[in-house]
């Protein structure tokens, strides 16, 4: 009888972590997407350029969740899309090829939830042509 005792007090021991239970903790802490305050229609305004404004649109990458496309990034077209990642108020395009042998390069800063400023540079395999620009949302 005393062992039947010691085993089931070790038995009662040894169960009492599995006893335990968590407690969901309420908080309002949301865990957002950063790239969400980029995400949208954007018009561009180059300062210095001899080109019209124009739309740049940028939407999440499902494939990587730091990232997202710039569709018609220094006026590339609209199916062509640069890849930007995004870190903070903070977006960064690095060097990457576009289309009909242009590269394209580049940071922009969120300055407000309606304002991103940009330094880039297009290349086209010859010449090189630096850009600032003020991209501001159109459409979330």
């Amino acid at each position: 009888m005393k062992r039947f005792s010691f085993l089931f007090g070790m038995l009662m021991i040894l169960a009492l972590p599995l006893l335990n239970s968590c407690e969901e903790v309420e908080g309002d802490e949301e865990v957002t997407d950063p790239r969400e305050a980029f995400v949208g229609e954007w018009n561009c305004d180059e300062e210095l350029a001899k080109r019209d404004n124009y739309r740049v649109n940028i939407q999440l990458d499902s494939d990587n969740s730091s990232q997202v496309l710039l569709y018609n990034f220094g006026l590339m077209g609209s199916s062509e899309a640069a890849e930007g990642i995004v870190g903070g108020d903070d977006i960064e395009v690095p060097l990457q090829n576009m289309a009909n042998g242009w590269s394209a390069d580049g940071n922009g800063t969120m300055v407000d939830a309606n304002t991103i400023e940009w330094t880039y540079t297009l290349t086209d395999g010859a010449d090189r042509y630096d850009y600032i620009a003020v991209y501001t949302l159109v459409n979330k």
